[in-house]
């Protein structure tokens, strides 16, 4: 996936879906969410970020089913 995409997709949900602060974003370690843009969008509009550990498609620090 692009990084423009991810980019998109994230302005999109934030504009129709208005999440609160706090809101938790969790992701594998692709480049496109680790990107610079990606991090400034999330840190813009409040997100917890949270990523998978390398090589465990199975964590998650907040607890929440995959």
């Amino acid at each position: 996936m692009k990084r423009d995409l991810a980019v998109w997709a994230q302005d999109m949900a934030v504009a129709l879906r208005q999440p609160p602060k706090d809101c938790s974003h969790h992701t594998d370690r692709g480049s496109q969410y680790c990107s610079n843009e990606c991090q400034k969008r999330l840190n813009k509009h409040s997100f917890k970020v949270s990523m998978n550990g390398k090589g465990n498609c199975y964590d998650c620090e907040y607890g929440i089913a995959a």
